[in-house]
């Protein structure tokens, strides 16, 4: 078990931040990041008890590499770098954790937010139905989706330092 995070092309330094604390160290990187989460509907959302989205570092839970063959299976466009950091969830403060599961519901967005267990990553984390229809209507509709639609996050209430990690590419 373990998480990923894209490797940022302009990291600076060794650390990764939630957008709020971006927002206070790199101003300029922080609207760069922040634009780019324009149309999706995470963003500023509250999590009851735990903080808000912007709080915390978004984390697959999901091998990137699995998530680049459902996108092949579709016939989608999958030409870009797949390097990701690898992250042992044993090494973060579990209290600091929260999964993020994402449905649709008559249209609606739905999210869960369900406390990080071995048994809650078990029975969540995983490219389900919801992500392959995503995927699927956007070929139908001759776009590309978004990457990770639909897959479920784990969202981690702190920054991470990333100088021991190990990058994969995929």
């Amino acid at each position: 078990m373990y998480f990923y995070h894209h490797v940022p092309s302009a990291q600076n330094g060794d650390v990764i931040y939630p957008l709020n604390q971006l927002r206070e160290k790199f101003p300029d990187l922080y609207n760069k990041q922040y634009a780019k989460y324009d149309n999706i509907k995470e963003k500023d959302v509250e999590i009851s008890g735990f903080g808000y989205w912007n709080d915390c570092v978004n984390l697959m839970p999901v091998t990137p590499g699995l998530v680049k063959k459902e996108l092949e299976k579709y016939g989608h466009d999958t030409d870009w770098e797949w390097r990701f950091y690898k992250i042992d969830p044993d090494k973060l403060v579990k209290s600091k954790l929260i999964i993020m599961i994402m449905s649709e519901n008559n249209g609606t967005l739905e999210r869960k937010f369900i406390p990080f267990t071995k048994e809650a990553f078990d029975k969540y984390c995983h490219i389900g139905k919801a992500t392959r229809n995503i995927f699927q209507k956007a070929k139908e509709n001759n776009e590309q989706p978004n990457t990770f639609a639909r897959v479920p996050h784990v969202l981690y209430k702190d920054s991470i330092n990333t100088n021991d990690l190990e990058i994969v590419k995929f």
